[in-house]
């Protein structure tokens, strides 16, 4: 009888993130005096008095050499994850899938024993990319090193007030307040306020570190912010920089650059007097409320689409785009009269003709499916006489040379044929609803002439 000997590579369940039972309990941010829900140690070794005396004695000397070996690139998510992977390329996995079955499956199989059936989990290449990811962020955070140090949220203030940072995920949250860093142990959807040290707070820097992993950073309107960075943090789910308290000003931000934010929802810059511009929102997909009251901006780019429910504008507005918003149940603007460009598509909560009326000739209008009622039939030739004094913009926003509106006129009773006709000719993608049509009928003899 011949027999087949497979030789299986031993500790195969073994990976990043289990425990000797081969379940996933260990995550990403615990570090080595810290302990289970159970009470278990995280680390064996965690009662060794030579590891004690080197963390306690060498704390500094320990942040140190992490900081040498990130800034040299020889310690690095990209470096260590490729180690992995080129270690573990050396099996197929038929191997794994070998192992897989010899000791998790077939006792299921041949005993009818479910025990190890939890080990089973493959490679867990996927889960160790995630794991190692976050866990060089979470001990960069530490350290205010690597990836720290340029993944920031940079402010300038100009009064003085404390940060309060919510981390997206586990981190450290730190701010440099001028040459002050301050910084604490976090956990992930809990807040953490990180106290001014500064007397004064006047043209300071002030950097958020790890801002990829931060989900908040509270009110800042307090520092009354003269510059704002939020581009880095991309999972940042609120901005305030301004406020709409009676008394409240801030003379100082004149530019507030966000980024491309998908889980951004609410940007509050209210009475930010100078901040002037535009304003650019169009990479904050899933914006719901933008409130720019008592500013200075002349545009804020909107995401094409989306869910805004507010939208709150100062009368210094020259470009109001607004396209396919259909949710905004919240508009308001201090007043129309500067506007010289009107986009608005499928957005119906805004005034459009309101906003028309208050425009001057030879503005740019681009309105689809607005609504209208009227009376009679001579405010539809005035509203269609307005604009032909307007120039138009295509899909790409090109300039035209007349006003593009498609819409829908409600309200009138009888209209005649012809003038319907007419209308009809002049704005085609204007629908006229009537509820009776009239016409004039002329009678002639066999000779032409009338009866």
């Amino acid at each position: 009888m011949k027999k087949k000997i497979v030789w299986l590579p031993y500790d195969f369940d073994t990976a990043i993130g289990i425990n000797n039972e081969g379940a996933l309990v260990f995550d990403y941010s615990l570090e080595d005096t810290d302990h289970l829900a159970g009470g278990a140690d995280v680390y064996n070794g965690q009662d060794s008095v030579l590891w004690n005396n080197l963390r306690d004695a060498f704390p500094d000397e320990l942040m140190e050499m992490y900081r040498s070996l990130r800034s040299s690139g020889k310690l690095s998510y990209a470096a260590v994850e490729k180690m992995f992977e080129e270690h573990q390329g050396k099996w197929p996995e038929a191997i794994f899938n070998e192992d897989a079955f010899f000791k998790y499956i077939a006792p299921l199989v041949d005993d009818g024993t479910a025990s190890y059936l939890a080990m089973a989990q493959g490679s867990k290449a996927e889960q160790r990319k995630w794991w190692l990811y976050n866990r060089f962020r979470y001990i960069d955070s530490k350290y205010n090193a690597g990836d720290a140090l340029t993944d920031v949220i940079q402010i300038r203030g100009y009064a003085k007030s404390d940060v309060t940072v919510t981390p997206y995920a586990d981190i450290y949250p730190a701010v440099k307040y001028g040459s002050y860093l301050v910084r604490t142990r976090g956990k992930r959807n809990q807040p953490f306020t990180l106290a001014c040290p500064l007397d004064k707070v006047n043209d300071t820097e002030i950097y958020i570190y790890s801002a990829s992993q931060i989900a908040s950073v509270g009110d800042l309107s307090g520092f009354k912010v003269g510059f704002a960075d939020f581009s880095m943090a991309t999972r940042l789910q609120s901005i305030k920089v301004g406020d709409g308290a009676e008394g409240y000003e801030n003379p100082n931000l004149t530019e507030l650059t966000v980024g491309n934010n998908a889980l951004l929802g609410t940007v509050d810059a209210r009475k930010c007097t100078a901040l002037g511009g535009v304003v650019d929102l169009s990479g904050a997909v899933n914006i719901e409320h933008a409130l720019f009251d008592g500013t200075a901006v002349t545009s804020v780019s909107l995401p094409v689409g989306g869910i805004l429910k507010t939208l709150h504008l100062p009368d210094t507005v020259t470009n109001l785009t607004v396209r396919n918003q259909a949710e905004i149940t919240d508009f308001t603007m201090a007043g129309f009269a500067n506007v010289t460009t009107l986009r608005v598509e499928n957005s119906p909560a805004i005034p459009v003709g309101e906003i028309l009326a208050s425009m001057a000739p030879n503005s740019r209008v681009r309105i689809i499916r607005f609504e209208m009622t009227v009376t009679d039939t001579e405010e539809v030739d005035e509203f269609f006489d307005f604009l032909d004094t307007m120039r138009g913009l295509d899909e790409a926003g090109n300039n035209l040379d007349r006003a593009v509106v498609g819409g829908v006129i409600h309200g009138l009773g009888t209209v005649s044929a012809a003038w319907l006709a007419e209308a009809k000719s002049r704005y085609p993608e204007i629908t006229i609803e009537y509820e009776h049509i009239s016409a004039q009928l002329k009678y002639y003899d066999y000779n032409g002439s009338n009866l």
